[in-house]
């Protein structure tokens, strides 16, 4: 959604580890499976909504802010762990099965992509914002002069491609138990 609006985020992939590593070492501080995956979930709309304020706010262009926060988070990550992974001490096998179960046949990871995809056609076909992010794209000189909220609408989409990116670090930390500091490392920032 943010390359159809121009722009893009490359921290998406530090992001991804950030968000694990957060949710695990958050089981391990509150004995709590859902303060752990609140914790690694709310990482993602707070760092999104960083890069939203430089870049709109700021004027600051998206690919070095996004690029500084790939580097930030993953060094943060990496200062963090001490580039160990962190293990979940609890054992909470309802999160690992987050992953590795199944609805119906259907992987729970299936279910969830599917969703957000379906949200995602469903934002874009069906919704004046949707209908923005293509006006915005297009010509945002032209979109803004016919009275569309550029900034805001361009916040919104960091917002949204944070918690996208908190969405997959969750997972990913579900699918053995444990925050990886490397998580996301490969390519990531591209998909």
């Amino acid at each position: 959604l943010l390359l159809l609006s121009g722009d893009f985020d490359l921290s998406v992939g530090s992001m991804l580890a950030f968000a694990g590593v957060v949710t695990v070492w958050a089981f391990n501080a509150t004995d709590s499976m859902w303060a752990g995956i609140a914790a690694g979930l709310l990482c993602g709309p707070l760092i999104g909504a960083i890069n939203g304020y430089l870049v709109t706010v700021q004027g600051m262009n998206s690919l070095m802010t996004t690029l500084g926060m790939m580097f930030t988070l993953r060094g943060l990550v990496y200062v963090w762990t001490n580039k160990t992974p962190v293990i979940d001490e609890n054992g909470f096998t309802a999160f690992t099965q987050l992953y590795q179960g199944s609805l119906a046949g259907v992987p729970t990871p299936g279910l969830i992509a599917t969703a957000l995809i379906a949200l995602a056609l469903i934002l874009l076909t069906r919704t004046e914002f949707g209908r923005n992010i293509y006006a915005i794209g297009g010509n945002r000189t032209a979109a803004r002069v016919s009275g569309i909220r550029v900034q805001r609408d361009k916040f919104l989409l960091f917002v949204l491609s944070g918690t996208t990116a908190a969405i997959a670090g969750v997972l990913v930390a579900s699918q053995t138990g444990t925050g990886y500091f490397d998580a996301g490392v490969q390519g990531f920032e591209l998909i």
